[in-house]
């Protein structure tokens, strides 16, 4: 597969989508926090200590994780300051010294530190179920009386009622692939990709544009990527391209019920705890005069696979026609592989303006892995593609939500082709 074709099959993924254990001889423990089964934080136990590795805490408890040097480190929440070295039990809290239970050690890249002792250092209560072998952590944690996934809800809801924004930002992406057995890329392929759109939310219309600048690394010119969407219509415009149009793979229903739920916090939470969305609340944050909360997400897979087959159905039951519709069941095949052939380790931060309660900054962190065959038909047999595809995508950057309530600017695609036309 050419490195072009590569990118541009990355793009439409990407578009459509929108900590291994330490190797070391470990007990694995589980984690309940505040109530939640937490399987997408991981904790081993050894030498009669249990050990989480400090990126997965300070997105547990929202707090700030600092390297002074490869071995020194400090967490740092609401001003109080733990400062920890790899590989010593001496350490100190807001400059007095302590002793850990166990050394700060680094496995596989990653710095794990004595779950019980940092926990409670920083206010959670604590206690171990040996039966299950499970650490139960609670901490009651509000800002002016909400709960991090309760502002989140009221968030969406307050996003709901400016019914229009526009976004920008920037996506550091590392990609590796392999198709048909076979590296598709000579190594990690590195690419910055700057995005800009803008949503309304009713009715639903989704403009965005995915630009890569010009790299000697990929041999790459300026690519430029616009996808149109509306409830019923998906358009895209790659490089060189016309824009080519497809029926949306979900009914008109399934959006009215999504924006119902993100316009009702109570019922926004609850989706949000379903499909796995585990949140705390970072430290506070001012930028200029503004003030924001912080909330942390991290996704727990398991929950997530757990709520798909409720989610496929309701997707699948959307793409219409008849079983036997080539293009109707590719789309649902496709979909249903990705999200069978993924893994995925999915983490965000928001910021969100405590006087309108919208969120004005995304900060995203997530590693894609999927594992797929591509659909066949007559049609796609005789096409180049590949017949599996391995991705290994790793995404980190900010977006920033900006122009709440200015008329939303639709692209001109009267002149879209259908998709079958273009094949």
């Amino acid at each position: 597969m050419s490195r072009k074709a590569l990118i541009t099959v990355i793009l439409v993924l990407m578009m459509s989508l929108m900590a291994a254990l330490p190797a070391m001889a470990a007990e694995k423990i589980n984690l309940n926090v505040n109530g939640e089964s937490s399987v997408a934080l991981e904790v081993y136990g050894q030498n009669g200590v249990g050990m989480i590795s400090a990126a997965d805490f300070v997105r547990l408890a929202g707090a700030d994780l600092t390297w002074d040097s490869d071995t020194k480190f400090t967490i740092n929440e609401n001003g109080d300051i733990m400062a920890l070295v790899v590989g010593q039990k001496e350490a100190s809290l807001n400059g007095e010294p302590i002793t850990l239970p166990a050394a700060p050690v680094v496995t596989a890249g990653q710095a794990y530190v004595p779950l019980r002792f940092v926990a409670e250092t920083f206010g959670y209560e604590v206690k171990w179920d040996e039966k299950q072998q499970l650490v139960l952590m609670n901490r009651e944690e509000t800002r002016d009386g909400l709960t991090p996934l309760e502002i989140v809800a009221k968030s969406g809801a307050a996003t709901q009622e400016i019914n229009t924004y526009s976004m920008n930002g920037n996506i550091k992406l590392a990609i590796n692939a392999v198709a048909d057995g076979a590296n598709a890329t000579p190594g990690q392929v590195n690419m910055d990709v700057q995005l800009k759109g803008q949503i309304q939310n009713d009715p639903l219309q989704v403009y965005t544009q995915q630009i890569i600048p010009a790299s000697e690394e990929t041999g790459m010119p300026e690519m430029a990527v616009e996808t149109y969407m509306t409830t019923e219509k998906m358009y895209v415009k790659m490089p060189g391209q016309d824009w080519v149009a497809q029926d949306i793979p979900f009914n008109p229903e399934f959006w009215q019920q999504q924006m119902d739920i993100q316009s009702n916090p109570i019922k926004a939470a609850q989706q949000m705890k379903e499909m796995g969305m585990f949140m705390s609340f970072g430290n506070d944050v001012t930028i200029g005069e503004q003030d924001y909360y912080a909330v942390n997400a991290t996704l727990d897979m398991e929950k997530f696979n757990e709520s798909m087959p409720d989610l496929m159905q309701q997707m699948v039951q959307g793409l219409g026609g008849q079983p036997s519709d080539d293009q109707n069941s590719g789309q649902a095949q496709l979909l249903q592989q990705m999200l069978e052939g993924m893994e995925m380790e999915y983490h965000y931060t928001v910021l969100i303006n405590k006087e309108t309660l919208i969120t004005d900054v995304i900060k995203l962190d997530a590693r894609i892995k999927m594992d797929m065959e591509m659909p066949q038909t007559e049609e796609t047999a005789e096409q180049q593609g590949p017949k599996v595809l391995k991705l290994d995508m790793h995404m980190v950057g900010d977006l920033n939500i900006t122009d709440p309530g200015v008329p939303f600017n639709a692209p001109d695609v009267s002149d879209a082709k259908a998709k079958t036309e273009s094949e």
